[in-house]
């Protein structure tokens, strides 16, 4: 006894018709399209997989990068505000944030020394510019008092604190230009200038 055949969609090129067709063969045409479909979902699903471990990676590679050059930009703020202590970790790798973070704190340890050399040359300033001006004042007053005599060794001693003036004041405007190699400090036991 002969089966009825089934009518199965066909179609060719863009004229779809119905046409006579075995029972295996319309079976085989749904599989096939079943399998199609299966693979179709497993290549979206596969994609979106991988562009979501994709987009993973990369964020956690961009924290990676950044976290360092934030560290750095945050000691840089800090340097900026006189804060001349502070320094960024150094990761152990070789690459060029390791570099740029020795780098920084060279730069750091050397802002820092200069802070403080700074700092002891306008202390031992001060100091120096006390004593001539003191005796300057003390021979004034004298003077104006008449209890120091307008005499050649008032004359003497008032202009050799002049001069120690003067000599003071040219050693500022030689330190005060950059690189300036005129001028040197001479230190005995502390940080004292001799001028």
């Amino acid at each position: 006894m002969a089966r009825p055949a089934r009518n199965c969609l066909r179609v060719v090129g863009t004229i779809a018709g119905a046409s006579r067709c075995s029972r295996s063969s319309c079976i085989n045409r749904h599989l096939q399209q079943a399998f199609e479909d299966a693979i179709l979902v497993a290549l979206a699903i596969a994609t979106i997989a991988a562009l979501v471990t994709a987009l993973a990676a990369s964020w956690l590679l961009a924290q990676r990068l950044t976290r360092p050059i934030r560290t750095l930009a945050h000691a840089a703020g800090r340097i900026g505000r006189g804060s001349y202590q502070a320094r960024v970790p150094v990761p152990p790798s070789g690459d060029e944030l390791a570099a740029q973070g020795r780098a920084f704190n060279q730069m750091a340890a050397a802002l820092e020394a200069t802070e403080r050399h700074r700092q002891a040359l306008l202390a031992d300033l001060a100091h120096e510019l006390r004593t001539p001006l003191a005796t300057l004042e003390a021979y004034v007053e004298g003077l104006a008092d008449g209890v120091v005599a307008a005499d050649q060794e008032a004359w003497t001693v008032l202009q050799a604190e002049l001069d120690r003036l003067r000599r003071l004041t040219e050693d500022l405007t030689a330190v005060s230009r950059p690189r300036s190699t005129s001028w040197t400090c001479a230190r005995a036991g502390s940080t004292r200038l001799r001028w």
